[in-house]
């Protein structure tokens, strides 16, 4: 009839079917989240208990970061490949050429020592501490391919050794200057063994470890494994302040996913430069391989960078594989708000298979959740080695739309199965959704009328939903030849006729 309205019906469950890209270059990425400075020193003054505002800030920054920042492991590089991270893997890093000096006396006579594990050996011409200085500072040359050392030679005897660390090694035969073995003729001719110091010891080795923790300390030695992309931030920015003495040198990570390095004037008199230099790392003993696409990624913030001028060095960027569906929910007035669901890749085992974050929000003033941000509530997926479902948070979300509709509306969020391939999935396919469906709809008027082959009366509604109004009935008698005609083709029963049996079109009545 005219004017006939259905009510509309609140959304009780979505149901997504999806795949999240499990292989190790991706289509769908985004870049990882940022990372802010913060003074290290502030923090450790806050956790030995100072509440200054520079203490608080620090630690607010470094909590923040640390909830955000994510797991090396699962990055990708601009094009969308896994850096594929193994235990073990990483890069050096020098921050400045390293830099021994010897003064050369005029003894002449055999000497001895090793540079970076390398035997240097020889015997010393003469009386004049140049030519001593001169022949010594030639038995390295010689050797610079295996140390990474280059000697040169400056007045009454001076010897200078400098490492620019930009060669690749193994280990580390190519970095920094070390002196060891040195035996009596060298120390008689004025080698000495080194101490690590800011000045010989410059560049460090960074490798990724499953079991990295947070930096504590700001002071040699600092930490030189990470999991995280903070922990890494944090290292490198330490390590860059404690070696070039520059208290101005910062690394972030910019919106880009690029880590972002500068060297603003830190207002004492001492000129402190930085010159990044980045090679790869390996370990024929320890059987670890070259991580090419990490190197790369690192490779790009080689360069100096002159304390207190404009200058940055980045990095490339590093990427987070990603997927994002989104589909509208409807409330007890018929409203509809959009329910988005975001995926975000967070880790990775070899045994327990795959893990990605999920968020799911809503447009404000919409509510979620019981904590800020109220229109958002995060949850991960799980899914086993085969790509299989294994498990979900949240299953369900409580919407209330602050618009005059009914509060706490639950709304089943159904992702499958568990240990089954019916809903979202990981396999090494290219993300994407194959179908999401949710049950609501809005209040309607009716539009139109039919019937069926049922009989039935289905009425199409202004909301695109058709229901069943009526159904006409169908009789049959045990004698249809007793029914009395009755005009046209109307008929009525009859004593012969015997009485009808009522039922529904198609079903014999």
């Amino acid at each position: 009839p005219p004017g006939l309205t259905t009510p509309a019906n609140p959304s009780a469950v979505v149901t997504l079917k999806a795949n999240l890209d499990s292989g190790e270059t991706v289509e769908t990425f985004n870049p990882t989240n940022e990372m802010a400075t913060y003074n290290l020193t502030d923090y450790l003054a806050y956790v030995g208990g100072a509440v200054t505002p520079q203490a608080l800030t620090a630690n607010a920054i470094r909590t923040a970061n640390t909830d955000v920042s994510e797991d090396m492991k699962v990055m990708f590089n601009e094009q969308g490949r896994s850096m594929v991270m193994q235990a073990g893997q990483g890069v050096w890093i020098s921050y400045k050429p390293a830099v021994e000096n010897a003064t050369i006396t005029n003894v002449q006579g055999a000497f001895s020592f090793d540079l970076n594990g390398t035997t240097i050996s020889g015997t010393t011409p003469g009386t004049i501490p140049a030519d001593n200085a001169g022949y010594i500072a030639q038995q390295i040359n010689a050797k610079t391919a295996l140390t990474g050392v280059v000697a040169t030679v400056g007045a009454a005897g001076a010897l200078q050794l400098t490492n620019d660390n930009s060669r690749a090694s193994d280990l580390d035969a190519t970095k920094n200057i070390r002196i060891t073995a040195v035996n009596a003729g060298a120390t008689a001719v004025g080698i000495v063994a080194t101490v690590a110091d800011n000045n010989n010891t410059t560049a460090y080795n960074y490798t990724y470890a499953s079991n990295a923790v947070d930096l504590a300390n700001n002071a040699a030695p600092i930490n030189t494994t990470f999991r995280t992309t903070e922990q890494l931030r944090i290292i490198m920015q330490e390590h860059a302040q404690l070696i070039t003495g520059g208290t101005g040198i910062e690394v972030v990570i910019n919106d880009e996913g690029q880590y972002k390095f500068t060297n603003n004037n830190d207002g004492d008199a001492t000129q402190e430069d930085l010159k990044l230099q980045v090679t790869a790392y390996s370990s024929t003993a320890g059987n670890i391989t070259k991580n090419v696409r990490f190197t790369e990624v690192m490779q790009a913030i080689d360069g100096t960078l002159i304390e207190g001028s404009t200058g940055i060095r980045l990095s490339q960027s590093l990427n987070a594989a990603t997927h994002s569906a989104s589909i509208d929910i409807y409330d007890s007035l018929g409203s509809k708000h959009t329910l988005k669901m975001d995926f975000r890749k967070t880790g990775v085992d070899a045994v327990t298979g795959a893990t990605w974050s999920m968020k799911l929000s809503v447009p404000a003033p919409g509510e979620i959740n019981t904590i800020a941000p109220l229109n958002e509530i995060s949850g991960q997926v799980s899914f086993g080695p085969d790509g299989s479902l294994s498990s979900y948070t949240p299953t369900n979300v409580n919407y209330t739309g602050n618009n005059g509709s009914s509060p706490n509306q639950n709304i089943n969020i159904d992702l499958g199965t568990s240990n089954a391939f019916d809903g979202i999935t990981s396999f090494d396919a290219t993300s994407g959704t194959s179908g999401i469906s949710q049950d609501g709809f809005p209040g309607g008027d009716i539009v139109g009328i039919r019937i069926d082959q049922s009989g039935t009366l289905i009425g199409s509604f202004s909301n695109g939903r058709s229901f069943g109004l009526a159904q006409i009935g169908m009789a049959k008698f045990t004698n249809n030849e007793g029914l009395v005609a009755d005009g046209g083709n109307v008929f009525l029963q009859s004593a012969n006729s015997g009485d009808p049996i009522i039922g529904t079109a198609a079903t014999a009545g």
